[in-house]
């Protein structure tokens, strides 16, 4: 008899150990899939050639990534660059832009490269030479391809 109590309590203790790793599993799952709390991660990097200029797909352009980045015709500039750019800058007013790629789309950003020159906190004139990426009409990622 006792044998039989104890295969039973047994019994009830996998079934314990089985239940709590089935609700660990499926609680797992849901804590990896939620939507409202994906980790952001930089851009897929372009494997054909990283400094030349993408072009836009011809895709739907996905609601996440907020409307395209407005361009100045004038010069192809993008303001929020600009002001980014400004406003991590040491000596904003010295900062010429010289150089600006088409608007693309990569890996659920708006990406762009620019190429500008400025007076660092050294004293130095650094030109650098980077890829902006874009979404929501804010810059969240820049990857420098250059700094001279």
């Amino acid at each position: 008899m006792d044998s039989f109590k104890t295969k039973q309590k047994q019994v009830k203790i996998l079934a314990v150990i089985i239940i709590i790793i089935l609700i660990s599993v499926v609680v797992g799952y849901y804590v990896a899939h939620r939507e409202d709390e994906k980790v952001q991660t930089p851009p897929l990097e372009n494997k054909r050639d990283k400094d030349s200029v993408s072009h836009v797909n011809p895709e739907v352009i996905p609601a996440e990534m907020g409307a395209k980045p407005e361009i100045n015709l004038k010069d192809g500039s993008i303001k929020i660059v600009e002001e980014f750019i400004k406003l991590n800058a040491k000596n904003p007013a010295t900062f010429k832009f010289q150089e600006w790629s088409e608007v693309s789309i990569e890996g659920g950003y708006w990406k762009v490269r620019c190429k500008y020159s400025g007076v660092s906190s050294f004293n130095a004139e650094v030109t650098t030479n980077a890829w902006f990426y874009i979404k929501k009409n804010k810059v969240v990622y820049t990857k420098i391809i250059s700094k001279i």
